[in-house]
């Protein structure tokens, strides 16, 4: 639970720091559709996360010991489907979640909302199946 707390804590103090000294948003579909080439700020974004992932392996390796009991071709649909929702509610659950949210944007409670009931839905209906 406190890994999770401070975890939550961290990245609310990145997403902060970079709207306050660049203005941009840390939602990573923006920045990842964004990227160009050379060295800028979305690079360093996206090396820092898989830094910090490499990282965190080393000093905690039992956080990254799961399995997933899915096919291959299910894993590769519900990659498909989770890419069009992004692209259909213009961004994904952190950008919509952790900044839309803080922002008071319209759009990213609504669409926060629906990510919140969709997932609800699917868990309720995967628990009951089982």
């Amino acid at each position: 639970m406190i890994n999770a707390i401070i975890g939550g804590y961290l990245i609310a103090v990145a997403a902060s720091f970079l709207m306050f000294t660049t203005g941009n948003i840390a939602g990573f579909s923006g920045i990842i559709k964004r990227v160009k080439l050379g060295l800028n700020w979305r690079i360093s974004f996206i090396l820092g996360l898989i830094t910090s992932s490499i990282i965190s392996m080393a000093l905690k390796p039992e956080l990254f010991n799961y399995s997933i009991d899915l096919s291959w071709p299910v894993i590769l649909i519900s990659a498909l489907l989770v890419g069009i929702g992004t692209r259909l509610s213009n961004g994904c659950t952190s950008g919509h979640g952790v900044c839309g949210l803080a922002r008071l944007s319209k759009r990213s409670l609504y669409s926060v909302s629906i990510f919140m009931l969709t997932g609800a839905i699917v868990a309720t209906t995967l628990g009951a199946l089982k």
